[in-house]
């Protein structure tokens, strides 16, 4: 795997930096670990919540988003844990609103003016569509990580992913 290289060539090239003074290593090397420390906490919770989603009854939500470039499982499971059953939205405006993905409108009479997003809404589930929409500002390519995420899932939904 390309990424795995390349992350192996920077914990090289970082552990081969030279400092003159023993006690900047020192710290460097602190730092270091407590990078190393927090990523292996991170993966201990994904697992974690992998193993314990398998269960969870909105799987079956989570699945088909994941087709979306940019979702990946946990953008997925937070944005289904967020928002719920979204059959409680009777209208994708509604839905829209509840994020905070609105325009808001100064209106005074006959006219109306429309400004930037109101950002009243869900904060943390719109950051993570706004991350994920980053995304489609390059053509899609179907690389082996999303072909796993397509198995097992209808030929409609992965087309229109």
């Amino acid at each position: 795997m390309k990424s795995c290289r390349v992350i192996l060539k920077h914990l090289k090239f970082l552990a081969d930096i030279k400092f003159e003074n023993p006690t900047h290593r020192i710290a460097f090397t602190e730092y270091r670990l407590a990078v190393q420390a927090s990523g292996d906490r991170l993966e201990r919770l994904n697992t974690v919540i992998r193993q314990e989603s398998e269960r969870w009854r909105w799987l079956p939500v989570v699945k088909p988003l994941m087709l979306l470039r940019g979702v990946d499982f946990l953008t997925a499971m937070t944005i289904v844990a967020e928002i719920g059953d979204l059959k409680r939205f009777d209208h994708p405006r509604k839905l829209m609103s509840f994020l905070g993905l609105v325009p808001c409108e100064f209106s005074s009479g006959a006219s109306k003016q429309r400004g930037s997003i109101t950002r009243t809404g869900n904060g943390r589930v719109r950051k993570l569509l706004i991350e994920s929409a980053w995304n489609y500002q390059h053509p899609g390519k179907i690389i082996r990580a999303i072909e796993q995420r397509l198995d097992g899932l209808p030929q409609a939904m992965t087309e229109i992913a």
